[in-house]
């Protein structure tokens, strides 16, 4: 037999009956025993073929499908495992090839190993068949290359699923690019009527009206970040977010990314406090890209701490020193263990946070925040402790050849 073959006569039960051999050999009288062999085994039945050329293998093989194919190693005009080839020749999926058996007078080695090399199932010399061997051999392999078909098979329509999922998931990319571009377009000519009619253009507007009109301003403003949040994400997955890197200024980007909240916080009684390293100047990044993974953790710090928001921001240098290492604190409840192994999925949200100046969000800026800063060779993380507020950090390389390895992240 081969090497690693498993007795699997506990699975014997689990064939279907009759199990149909086609017997290659030019030897009548031992086409003869094979049969005899195969009467006497008492728990199985056979439907049993028998050719004595390669090329009536071949063609009995095209018209009918066997289970299993006892094989000659020398035939007429050709080897067994030529006939083998022959058989199997244009068959790609394993269901489709028969598994074969080759039975030869030649008990070598060589012989064995030319068997597995051409893939038969297993090698049987004619002196050692009996009724044990020849059933516990047809036994595993007809089991085997069963479990084997299985498993293409499954293997297959995972295939076609995982096919029919990605043309799925491009046309709900189209569709999110389609409608941000058809939407966006009356949504800006929408806020820029209100905001000339805030501006007492068309006429004196009260006091009343102003704040009626700055809300409905508020919320254009957030339907717009919301789709910028959906094409993002789109941009992200297909792989066609890009970034320009240049060097650029670390005060710079904290400026920008705290002056959308100053206001807010001063309205709540809030404050914001920065600790920035000297010696960190510049970084080599897409500034603008950064600056909203960085305003994306100063909202949230903002919308999930209680009535006084402390938010402290702090810039430091990694270990390495070559990297910056930017954090945003904040004195809320922090985030629980169920929820702190999903924070950064897609569209999750944890706990439920109510509508503020930022609005409730899609539950996209923290894994677009996650996808820019990796695009960067960087990467994020979280540390909180419920009831005590939460961390949010993220780690650049301050120059665009230290990527931070996989390992390290």
């Amino acid at each position: 037999m081969l090497p690693d073959q498993c007795n699997l006569e506990a699975t014997e039960n689990v064939l279907d009956d009759p199990l149909r051999i086609l017997i290659i050999d030019d030897d009548e009288l031992y086409i003869q025993l094979l049969r005899r062999i195969l009467q006497r085994v008492g728990n199985r039945k056979y439907d049993v073929r028998s050719v004595v050329t390669g090329e009536d293998a071949i063609s009995q093989c095209r018209d009918h499908t066997f289970d299993v194919l006892l094989l000659d190693y020398h035939l007429p005009n050709m080897t067994g495992l030529e006939c083998l080839g022959s058989i199997r020749s244009g068959q790609t999926r394993k269901l489709d090839k028969p598994p074969a058996i080759l039975c030869t007078a030649e008990g070598s080695e060589s012989t064995a190993g030319q068997a597995l090399r051409a893939e038969a199932e297993d090698y049987l010399p004619k002196n050692h068949i009996n009724d044990n061997s020849l059933s516990r051999s047809i036994t595993n392999v007809v089991t085997r290359h069963r479990l084997n078909c299985e498993i293409e098979r499954q293997f297959l329509e995972l295939k076609q699923m995982n096919g029919e999922l990605e043309k799925k998931n491009r046309e709900i990319s189209h569709f999110y690019q389609k409608i941000s571009h058809e939407v966006k377009t009356p949504l800006a000519s929408a806020r820029e009527f209100l905001s000339l009619v805030r501006d007492g253009v068309s006429g004196e507007v009260n006091g009343q009206q102003s704040e009626l009109l700055d809300y409905a301003l508020v919320s254009c403003d957030q339907l717009n970040r919301h789709f910028d949040d959906l094409v993002d994400m789109t941009k992200l997955e297909l792989r066609k977010l890009p970034l320009v890197i240049e060097e650029c200024s670390v005060h710079d980007i904290v400026q920008r990314s705290t002056a959308s909240c100053v206001a807010k916080l001063r309205e709540c009684g809030g404050n914001i406090h920065y600790k920035k390293n000297a010696s960190i100047d510049k970084i080599h990044a897409d500034q603008d890209r950064i600056i909203q993974v960085l305003s994306n953790l100063i909202g949230n710090a903002i919308k999930y701490s209680s009535e006084c928001p402390e938010i402290h921001l702090k810039t430091e240098l990694s270990s390495d020193a070559r990297q910056i290492v930017i954090s945003v604190a904040d004195n809320g409840n922090g985030v629980s263990e169920d929820d702190a192994q999903f924070i950064f999925d897609r569209l999750y949200q944890a706990g439920s946070a109510s509508v503020d100046c930022l609005g409730a969000g899609l539950g996209l800026g923290l894994s677009i925040a996650k996808e820019i800063v990796a695009l960067h060779g960087g990467k994020i993380w979280m540390e909180s402790e419920p009831g005590s507020g939460s961390i949010f950090s993220f780690m650049l390389p301050l120059r665009s050849g230290d990527v931070v390895s996989v390992a390290e992240q």
